[in-house]
């Protein structure tokens, strides 16, 4: 056979291998498996000599002209997913543009990480709580006394507004699955024609407000396929693709341990017309689901968090997440939930329903092997997770999921750990509603870990600005942690002009005690923002 690369010719017919045919029925659990490579990592060439030693994971009869039955073979390593094939076809033919890939032979290849995605009702959220809608009709009967909807005009907006996540809804399903069509690249330094037509439509598809919300579902990475004619059979050619990890749709379990998956390998056809993609399965179990005898392995945070994110409420749900590429050796530092957008003093439908919540997960190092970590604050000890139960709005403290790397530190003193949390500014309430609710709000808290994980609040220092009783403040904590000079910029009780007053708290042997008397002095310099006036 000889392989024309990027020729003019016609290649007649087509030839399909399908991974949804009912090759899984020779496993036990009905889940066909996925073998891990245990030679040298594949060099992507299209030449098959490093798989040929080993068990063909599908060997399915070759439809069309095909007369001989087609291997493949799946595999998994550092790099990412492995397929490599041996296909007979009477003639090859390559295209040499993205435009006229369907004009010669390609590959097409579709994966899913989800088995059904989960969606929440049509909705959105306010301060007061969550508004759903079971159709257009809820429009006119709202389903919550926090949503008015007075006059027609609003109404009718309501049920545009219903109508159109249904459309939103259909694109965000797509964003968790991939269909690549696959051109070989002819040499190492070609990355090869690939085209996605599922995910990445969709994703274009989204108005611009939608794309920003949902940017971590935006397809990356590209796989690479490579062609070489077999050697010892002139009417064979092999094919090798590579799939990067992080080029792999989301995923909702951290140890990435099946997954659906189908592969065509087509002739050209005349005219080079695309066939038209089909819809994404509502339920890709519908393709064949394969087991990777080896999981992929991801940790989420250095302390090994589980998978869960947090809603728009800071309440913690099951969370998916986009697969880490090889330089992150499996590391995650974000996960997603998907849940309805919330906003203070939403009273109507807007934007899109559902969105993506991202949770970015931070740590802060103790020493060798050590750490604390947010949000849902832990401990990493002896290659253990133990989580830091914390006074405040619930378990694990879910205002944590607001911080940043830089507002948390840690330090090892005797046989206990210290961490500061702050200090920082944010608002006094989450959806900035209610009396003061857009207040800024300041905090400073000092935790101290006893060996058996037992924590004490050593300082917790929590002030909104009202600007009635508390203007501006700021707050200097020393650099050994054991003074924290405290500024506040309050009225004068007698004349009511504003002025500074200092006072200062000292460590002792477990807390924060008194250890200077206030005095009217301004802060040398700011390590808050000014806060007068917000």
């Amino acid at each position: 056979m000889g392989i024309r690369a990027r020729s003019l010719g016609l290649a007649a017919g087509w030839l399909l291998v399908h991974a949804a045919v009912a090759a899984a029925a020779a496993a036990a659990d009905g889940i066909a498996p996925l073998r891990r490579n245990l030679y040298p990592p594949v060099n992507v060439d299209g030449r098959l000599g490093e798989w040929r030693d080993h068990p063909t994971s599908v060997e399915l009869p070759a439809a069309g002209r095909a007369g001989r039955p087609t291997k493949l073979w799946l595999a998994t390593w550092s790099r990412g997913l492995t397929l490599a094939g041996r296909v007979h076809a009477a003639e090859a033919r390559f295209e040499g543009s993205a435009e006229s890939l369907h004009a010669g032979d390609h590959v097409v290849l579709r994966i899913a990480l989800v088995d059904a995605l989960d969606l929440p009702p049509i909705g959105f959220g306010s301060h007061h709580g969550e508004v759903r809608f079971a159709s257009e009709d809820d429009c006119a009967d709202p389903p919550s006394r926090s949503f008015p909807l007075a006059g027609p005009a609003i109404r009718h907006h309501c049920r545009s507004w219903v109508a159109g996540q249904r459309r939103h809804r259909e694109r965000l399903a797509r964003l968790y699955q991939r269909r690549w069509i696959l051109g070989p690249a002819l040499g190492a330094s070609d990355p090869g024609l690939v085209l996605e037509d599922v995910a990445s439509p969709a994703f274009a598809g989204l108005d611009l407000h939608a794309r920003e919300q949902l940017a971590a579902l935006r397809p990356a990475g590209r796989p690479r396929m490579a062609v070489h004619a077999d050697p010892d059979d002139p009417g064979a050619y092999g094919f090798e693709i590579l799939v990067p990890w992080n080029a792999l749709p989301p995923a909702d379990a951290l140890d990435l341990a099946r997954l659906h998956l189908s592969l065509e390998v087509h002739a050209g056809h005349a005219g080079g017309e695309p066939e038209p993609p089909p819809l994404p399965a509502a339920r890709p179990e519908a393709w064949t689901a394969w087991r990777l005898e080896v999981p992929r392995r991801h940790r989420l945070g250095a302390c090994g968090a589980p998978l869960r994110g947090l809603d728009p409420y800071r309440r913690w749900r099951p969370a998916h997440y986009r697969p880490a590429g090889e330089a992150a050796g499996g590391r995650l530092d974000e996960a997603f939930v998907i849940a309805n957008d919330a906003a203070g003093y939403r009273d109507a439908p807007q934007g899109a329903s559902p969105i993506i919540h991202v949770t970015r997960f931070f740590a802060a190092a103790l020493g060798e092997g050590e750490a604390v970590c947010g949000p849902g604050l832990a401990l990493l000890r002896g290659g253990e997770r133990f989580a830091i139960a914390l006074p405040g709005p619930g378990p694990g403290d879910p205002e944590m999921g607001s911080w940043i790397p830089e507002e948390l530190e840690a330090r090892r003193e005797g046989d206990r750990w210290l961490v500061k949390l702050g200090p920082r500014v944010a608002s006094a309430s989450w959806f900035g509603t209610g009396q003061c609710g857009a207040c800024p709000r300041a905090t400073l808290r000092i935790l101290a870990i006893d060996p058996a994980g037992a924590v004490e609040t050593w300082l917790d220092v929590d002030r909104v600005i009202d600007l009635s009783s508390l203007v501006d403040l700021d707050l200097h904590l020393s650099e050994d942690w054991r003074r924290l000079d405290h500024y506040e910029r309050v009225p004068d009780e007698g004349d009511g002009a504003l002025r500074w007053l200092r006072t200062s708290r000292c460590r002792e042997e477990a807390g924060f005690e008194p250890c200077g008397a206030a005095e009217r002095r301004a802060p040398p310099h700011r390590v808050l923002p000014p806060l007068e006036g917000g």
